[in-house]
Parts: C-alpha cells; sequence; structure tokens
C-alpha cells in the first residue's frame, strides 16, 4: 500500500498549522510520501524544516511567490495552478490532497486505494469529513466534533443530474483519492482553460464533477478538518 499512494500537503503560510500537521504525520508514521509545495512569502521555521528532515518520505518544494504586495494578498488562482509541477513529481498511481488544518484518517484512505485497485472504472474514490474543535488553539484537547461535509454517490450518469447534486452541497472533491494520471489530466485542462475571473477550485470542482472523473464515495470519514 505505501508505494502506491502519495499525499500532497500546499501551503500559504499558515505555519501553525503546518508544524501541527507534520508532527501527526511523524509521530502516527502515516506511510506514504508526503509533497509539500509551499507558496508562502515567508520561510519555514526551525521547528518544520526539524519535522522535514528527520523523515526521508517528506519531499518539499517552493513555489514561485504569488503574493501580491498592492493588492496585500495572495493569487489563490496562480497558487493552484503551482500544483502540476508537484503532480508531474507524484510516482505513484494514487495521490491524496490534505489541507494545512486537516489530519489524515488512514484506514479509509486505504479502503479508497483498495476500491480503486478493485474497481478500474472508477477514477477516484472519497469519503466524508469530520470537523473538530480545539479548547486551545492548535493543540488543546477536542472540544467538539461534527459532520464537516456529508456525501452521497451520484444516482446517475447524466451531467444535468450531477449538477443538481453538486449544487445541493453535498459534494467535495479537494479531499478524495485519485488516479494520479486522471487528476493530472485535469489540472492541465484547468489551466490551460483558466479564467482570472473565475476562481480555479470552483473550476476544478466543476470539471471533476461534470464532466471528466467516475467517483465513488464512502460513509466513512477521510479527513478530520479544524472549524
Amino acid at each position: 500500500m505505501n508505494d502506491k499512494l502519495t499525499i500532497c500537503l500546499f501551503i500559504l503560510e499558515r505555519h501553525n498549522f503546518t508544524l501541527r500537521f507534520l508532527r501527526y504525520y511523524n509521530k502516527f508514521k502515516i506511510p506514504y510520501t508526503l509533497i509539500i509545495g509551499d507558496g508562502s512569502k515567508i520561510n519555514l521555521n526551525k521547528s518544520i524544516l526539524s519535522e522535514i528532515n528527520k523523515n526521508n518520505k517528506i519531499q518539499y518544494f517552493k513555489f514561485k511567490n504569488e503574493f501580491n504586495k498592492k493588492l496585500n494578498e495572495y493569487n489563490h488562482n496562480k497558487f493552484y495552478l503551482r500544483i502540476l509541477s508537484c503532480l508531474k513529481k507524484v510516482k505513484t498511481e494514487y495521490v491524496k490532497f490534505i489541507s494545512d488544518d486537516d489530519l489524515l484518517i488512514n484506514y479509509s484512505t486505504i479502503k479508497c486505494v483498495n476500491f480503486l485497485e478493485k474497481n478500474k472504472k472508477y477514477d477516484a474514490a472519497g469519503g466524508s469529513g469530520l470537523d473538530f474543535s480545539l479548547s486551545s488553539k492548535y493543540y488543546g484537547k477536542i472540544r467538539d466534533i461534527h459532520p464537516f461535509y456529508n456525501i452521497k454517490n451520484f444516482k446517475s450518469e447524466k451531467v444535468i443530474d450531477k449538477v443538481k447534486q453538486f449544487y445541493d452541497g453535498t459534494f467535495d472533491c479537494w479531499h478524495i483519492v485519485f488516479r494520479t494520471k486522471k487528476i493530472i489530466k485535469i489540472f492541465r485542462i484547468s489551466s490551460i482553460h483558466n479564467n482570472k475571473d473565475k476562481d480555479f477550485k470552483d473550476h476544478f470542482h466543476e470539471l471533476i464533477t461534470h464532466i471528466f472523473l467516475k467517483i465513488h464515495f464512502f460513509k466513512d470519514p477521510l479527513i478530520l478538518h479544524e472549524s
């Protein structure tokens, strides 16, 4: 299993979250290669570098800085387009994205990979998400857990039915397990047709949901997300 999946973590500052994720990744010996794409304008601190250096399964790449000084904000569309450069470094058959404030649930990740191994007609597999809050910032005791998002499988292969379900708010595809070749294709299409007035992540979701990928969802939670 370890040689079948790569985790991709993309960061824009928020280094306290990044450090927490890396400590979680190392402490629980998450067995997959981790590729980090960093678009932050500030350098990593010593604690994060220490966590990266202690594990040879972690690969770190610095993106071009997309911070707009005039607007005092990042260009998120350009940042997401940089993800393709990380995906090209993935050598495994499957890949999963994760956000810096998320924690990976391994048993359901394995379930997704096993499903894709046995069902070649599917391009991706995912699950639900759980939201949690802490008694103190970053490292407090868990105070509350509730659904982050819920999912249900598409009952139809027709695009119009997928569109209806997508806008019912029952779908999240950023955190699922993809076949690597398929998701690279999505990013290439997104980058070619990227509209500066359109949010890249919305475009990404629409391409996956409406057109290209056949996805199966489990009820099992795939991530923990801090509210």
